[in-house]
């Protein structure tokens, strides 16, 4: 009775929660010195995902496939972000590096060549893009389809709610391919709501303005070319996908079958491996300094990585004393990050290759029935195995957990948001030090639910008795 009472109200329920949601962003976008209102960050932000997870319950127990007010929902997802574009984003300076980029290359000079503080890029400071931006003095590590987007926003307006306004376009593209998947997969399309309403996507896209939505729009589009067997639209996609982000090739080998299509697969690798290349073509000019920015990042980078961070402070206790340069003939000044990057990178290629002997093992339509279970895997063990983990990196696998929403993942996209409590150190002393303690509340909730999880879902599968065996 209940249940049918809910359901019979499910628009005014819902139109009355994401009221309260748009209040908390609300408050969020009028913060402005985050050293100082990190408290009310918390607090407001705290408000938003309870919300959130009210919703989330909500559309698990009482709203059936039949539930049509998915405009309603994208709505509100608009909504929210909106309201974020024109605060000024204090958790993250990032979106300054991508005026600037874009800045530089509308001035004629390759953005890749550079570092920002370079004398030959003086004429083209100011305070309100080069100022408050970062990492003067490292290369940009943004790919070739990002540096056009920087320069063609630029090219219009060079003020970061231009910016934020272009990627909400994208951000935007991610719930209508949401909702086409859900379509295909014969899902309730209210499952958008798990990225239409995630808060931390509305902060990390509205208010810091991430150009992870890019990348993650493209990626939503290849997948879905995929299970619509359309491997060549799906690689073109993938491809263009990795010109914003590098990530998006290690879906390619799973647009297709290997075995019984490969030449059709062959074709979509060539589309790929062509997309790319023609993605650098304008940027030959500093070619020597294409990937200078990614590996002065991979190199030295770290943060907020629970499993690289323990390995790491396990090996290093090896190698205290050990004066030699070299590691399995490799030349380092730490054997110890080398080695845990070896072990990450090879924990990786084990489940990637699982994966793949896994998927060829299966019928056509099998294949096709698990592309986006793969991506929710993949994704999910490259965010775990990076020696960075920023929160924004989460955005790229929400939009899979309107699939599988998986509990663990969902309130790990609240928990990792503690990450930001280093900045009031940071801006008060300059000093970048990471707290065990904020990284052990982040990680020990997440890591005891996804272990329970999986060892239900294991007992389910091995111990399930069927209806017809029982006694």
């Amino acid at each position: 009775m209940l249940k049918d009472w809910l359901i019979r109200r499910s628009f005014w329920i819902l139109t009355a929660l994401g009221i309260v949601m748009e209040i908390a962003f609300y408050a969020l976008s009028h913060l402005t010195d985050i050293q100082h209102g990190l408290p009310d960050f918390y607090y407001y932000f705290a408000h938003a995902f309870a919300i959130y997870i009210l919703v989330i319950l909500y559309v698990k127990f009482f709203w059936g496939k039949s539930f049509l007010s998915v405009e309603l929902i994208v709505a509100f997802g608009v909504l929210f972000r909106l309201t974020m574009i024109f605060s000024q984003p204090v958790l993250s300076g990032d979106i300054y590096r991508y005026i600037w980029d874009g800045r530089v290359a509308n001035a004629g000079i390759n953005p890749y060549r550079y570092v920002p503080e370079s004398n030959n890029l003086a004429g083209l400071r100011d305070r309100a893009v080069y100022s408050p931006m970062n990492h003067k003095d490292v290369h940009t590590v943004y790919p070739p389809l990002m540096q056009g987007i920087f320069q063609a926003t630029t090219f219009f307006s060079q003020s970061v709610w231009a910016m934020k306004l272009v990627l909400l376009l994208f951000d935007i593209g991610i719930m209508i391919m949401i909702i086409a998947l859900l379509k295909h997969f014969d899902r309730a399309l209210s499952w958008v709501l798990v990225y239409a309403w995630n808060p931390l996507v509305i902060l990390e896209a509205g208010w810091s303005g991430h150009g992870e939505v890019v990348a993650v729009f493209l990626m939503m589009l290849g997948l879905w070319f995929a299970v619509k067997y359309r491997p060549v639209a799906a690689a073109l996609m993938l491809a263009l996908s990795f010109l914003a982000k590098y990530l998006a090739l290690i879906f390619l080998p799973f647009v297709e079958d290997i075995r019984s299509r490969f030449k059709v697969l062959a074709a979509a690798v060539l589309v790929f491996v062509i997309i790319t290349v023609a993605g650098f073509i304008p940027f030959l000019s500093a070619q020597d300094y294409w990937f200078l920015g990614l590996r002065q990042y991979s190199s030295t980078w770290e943060f907020n990585s629970f499993v690289y961070q323990y390995l790491y402070d396990f090996l290093k206790d090896f190698y205290i004393n050990d004066p030699s340069p070299y590691l399995f003939g490799i030349e380092t000044d730490n054997k110890a990050r080398l080695l845990t990057k070896l072990i990450l990178g090879a924990i990786f290629v084990a489940i990637f290759t699982g994966l793949y002997v896994s998927f060829i093992k299966k019928s056509y339509a099998s294949q096709k029935q698990q592309v986006l279970k793969i991506a929710y895997i993949l994704v999910g063990s490259v965010l775990l195995l990076s020696p960075t983990l920023h929160p924004w990196y989460l955005v790229w696998i929400v939009p899979l957990l309107c699939f599988y929403p998986n509990p663990a993942w969902i309130g790990f996209t609240a928990l990792i948001t503690l990450s930001y409590s280093i900045l009031t150190e940071f801006l008060k002393t300059g000093m970048w030090q990471e707290s065990e303690s904020i990284l052990l509340w982040q990680y020990i909730p997440f890591y005891t639910v996804l272990i329970v999880l999986f060892a239900w879902n294991f007992h389910q599968r091995v111990f399930k008795t069927h209806p017809g065996e029982r006694e």
